[in-house]
């Protein structure tokens, strides 16, 4: 199986699945600041352009296969290694149902996102794909959805549980039903993990994942403006 697309999956998402959130100037191709920081292009210089493409104040997130230079006119807020996984044989099983996240739900996704810090997440992120989640006397608890998807292949994300609630299995629970989503309609899941999260990996692992790569987050932003009120990028 040909893995090459996920060494750019933003950009190969927005060429693909993701063409109708794509907004495109020049070589850069990004989603709606509403949906998403993340921007892609196809050559590392292409980046050069960045700073024309980006308010005053701006973020972007970029996933890269290595170390990129900062265009000059941007601030390299932060960049870290994360290592992505791919699950070539992954083995749905029957499991209990989440509730599915909708509209009524973005309230309190942003909530459980900002105390956990799975990624960034803002008002239109669920449009990225398919989001479920568990509540509890009608609180969200847990959660987890798809994001990028280049290609056949869709990435899990937002997985997360508040802090009150973990050791229940929840988290397992929703990688599960997400999996069981993606490789029912034919595609492979993939997922990114920080290299520190050694209990997140072994569950993971166990879930059938395998590492394929390290690849570099960079966050940029262009000076002036706000900084980004995005509790995941406060936290950084």
């Amino acid at each position: 199986m040909d893995t090459s697309l996920l060494d750019n999956p933003a950009w190969h998402a927005l060429n693909g699945r993701h063409a109708h959130l794509a907004q495109k100037r020049g070589p850069i191709l990004r989603y709606p600041a509403d949906v998403s920081p993340f921007i892609g292009f196809e050559q590392a210089e292409d980046s050069a352009i960045l700073p024309d493409v980006l308010a005053e104040g701006e973020t972007a997130l970029i996933w890269w296969p290595e170390e990129l230079a900062t265009p000059a006119g941007l601030d390299l807020i932060v960049r870290f290694p994360i290592l992505q996984m791919a699950a070539f044989d992954f083995q749905p099983v029957e499991i209990e149902a989440a509730d599915v996240m909708g509209d009524d739900d973005v309230a309190d996704m942003i909530a459980l996102t900002a105390l956990t810090k799975p990624g960034p997440f803002t008002t239109r992120t669920r449009h990225f794909g398919h989001y479920v989640g568990v509540r509890e006397e009608g609180k969200l608890i847990a959660m987890a959805g798809e994001r990028m998807k280049p290609g056949n292949f869709t990435e899990i994300s937002a997985i997360c549980t508040h802090p009150d609630y973990q050791g229940r299995g929840l988290a397992k629970r929703l990688t599960q039903i997400i999996g069981a989503r993606i490789v029912k309609a034919g595609q492979t899941p993939f997922l990114n993990v920080l290299p520190e999260n050694v209990s997140a990996r072994a569950l993971y692992d166990r879930l059938g994942f395998t590492l394929r790569r390290q690849m570099f987050v960079h966050l940029l932003r262009k000076p002036g403006g706000e900084a980004a009120d995005d509790p995941f990028f406060s936290s950084l």
